[in-house]
This record gives C-alpha cells, structure tokens and sequence, in this order.
C-alpha cells in the first residue's frame, strides 16, 4: 500500500502456493531484451520476474524460453524446481503416468540479455533448486 491506495496485489489458489510482492524503482533507461531459460529435465515449477516487474509462477514444460524486455535497472529473478509430475495413464486409467519424477537429471536456469548469460546456476539434486538474480545494465 501507498498513501493508502493499493499498489500491487497478488493471490494465489494453488497448492501451496507462494505470494511474493514486490515493486521496481521508476526505470527510465531503455528496454533490454531479455531471456529467461530452462534446459536439462522435462518439467520444472518456475518462479520469476516477468515484464510488469512482478513475481509469477508457473509449471512449465522444458525447455523452456521467455523473451521480454525490462528497463535498465530492474532487478530480475528466477527460481526452478525439479517438480514431480504425473497424469493419468491413456491406456491404463487406473494408474498414474510419471512425466517427470522431479529426482532425477540436471536442470540448467539461465538469464541472458542481448544472447549473453549473465546469470545461471544448475541443479542435479532430487528436487533440486536453481536461483539467479541480475540487474538489468
């Protein structure tokens, strides 16, 4: 809240679900593309800074690649977990189909402007977390 007013607010309806609220210092700068990427496992649970400088999340199929274009100065952020996730099997409805079990494998995150990678971390533990964080030159 400001003065009274509302400024930003989130919700959530998942399980647990994470609310994250956060706000970006008034950039004047110029526009910077910028991608978010995720190689290495089938799945992964992606929480990050999108294009209107709030914090979302998604279960996302990888690879996966989001393109925008921040100012200069916002800081972006981007958390993937190796997730488990399952549907149920077409040719046998009794019983679950595994997509990902979220143990196994290497996960890669990445952030690169203008094709540059100026964060990344990576992950091969069972469930494992990777986390980067940059300031936009």
């Amino acid at each position: 809240m400001k003065n009274g007013g509302s400024v930003k607010i989130q919700r959530t309806d998942a399980p647990h679900g994470v609310i994250s609220l956060a706000t970006m210092p008034t950039a004047s700068g110029a526009s910077v593309l910028t991608e978010l990427q995720i190689e290495g496992v089938r799945y992964a649970f992606l929480t990050f800074t999108n294009e209107k400088g709030d914090t979302e999340q998604q279960l996302v199929p990888v690879p996966f690649s989001k393109i925008f274009y921040p100012k200069t100065g916002w800081i972006i952020g981007m958390v993937a977990q190796k997730t488990r996730v399952t549907r149920i099997d077409p040719l046998h409805p009794d019983s679950l189909e595994i997509m990902d079990d979220g143990k196994t494998g290497e996960m890669r995150v990445a952030i690169r402007i203008n094709g540059l990678a100026l964060g990344s971390a990576q992950t091969s533990e069972p469930f494992g977390v990777a986390s980067t964080t940059i300031k936009i030159p």
